[in-house]
Formats: C-alpha cells, sequence, structure tokens
C-alpha cells in the first residue's frame, strides 16, 4: 500500500495569493513613500522649511541653492550623495512629465513631529524622508542645519 504526502495546490489559487501579497506590498509602499499619515491624528505642522534649487555642476556634482537669493549652501560633489541624488531624480522626472522647470523650488520641510518631508512645488508630490532610514533622512537634514549656522 502506497501513500503519498504530497498535495498539490491549484495554480489560480498560487496566482491568487502572489498577487494579494503584490498589491498589499504595492500600497504600503505606496503610502509610506507619499508622507501621508498613517496614524488616525491630525498632520504634524511645519516647524522649519526651506526652499531649495538643484543644480547639475558640469563636473557631475550636484550644488544646493537657497530658491529665494540662489546663495550656494551645499556642494555633493561627483560620486557623493547618493540618496540625495536617487531621490531629486525620482521627483524631477515627475516634474519633467507634468511640465514643471528643473529650476523651480523643492521646499524642505521639518515637521513638528521630527519628520522630514520633501515637497515638488510644482508637483505638490511629498515624500517622507524617515521611510528611507535616518542616515538617508540625514543627508536631507544636514541642508536645514546649514540653514541655521549661515542664515
Amino acid at each position: 500500500m502506497s501513500h503519498s504526502h504530497d498535495i498539490e495546490v491549484p495554480r489560480p489559487m498560487l496566482i491568487g495569493v502572489a498577487a494579494l501579497i503584490l498589491i498589499a506590498m504595492t500600497a504600503t509602499a505606496t503610502v509610506r513613500l507619499s508622507g501621508a499619515e498613517l496614524s488616525g491624528t491630525a498632520p504634524s505642522t511645519v516647524v522649519e522649511s526651506v526652499s531649495l534649487q538643484f543644480r547639475d555642476e558640469p563636473d557631475g556634482g550636484v550644488s544646493v541653492h537657497y530658491y529665494e537669493t540662489g546663495e550656494r549652501i551645499w556642494l555633493y560633489e561627483p560620486e557623493t550623495g547618493g540618496f540625495v541624488r536617487v531621490a531629486l531624480r525620482a521627483l524631477a522626472h515627475e516634474r519633467q512629465l507634468k511640465g514643471g522647470a528643473p529650476e523651480d523650488a523643492f521646499t524642505l520641510n521639518r515637521m513638528e513631529n521630527g519628520r522630514l518631508v520633501i515637497e515638488d512645488t510644482v508637483t505638490g508630490r511629498r515624500i517622507g524622508l524617515e521611510a528611507f532610514g535616518d542616515v538617508n533622512a540625514n543627508d536631507f537634514a544636514q541642508l536645514l542645519t546649514v540653514k541655521e549656522t549661515q542664515g
């Protein structure tokens, strides 16, 4: 007498489970990257804000300027500032699709609850930076520090 423990799961059921997992992961990532508040409380208020302009330099660097004055406050040398470059590239791509100009401002906000949020003033897109970890959020936070020490 032969006895088998092999259980065959129907292929449509496996595809359905995989699709459900993918939808849940996509929804979670969308909410976290959008900067939306996850709690039922009112959104935190802005306690510190700076309007910035990011410019590509001929040598491959990226310079950061106060939007209002054009004063350069930071320079990411070539091969540095990886997270800042990636985040800005994503925002700039969406801005370009909506007809915005590269020289338009981005607003960096520190919220009352300590969160950092970068917002594209053209598209209204907001990214909660803490979703990418403290080290990456600090790459942007230093731009607020420069404002405090030089402003």
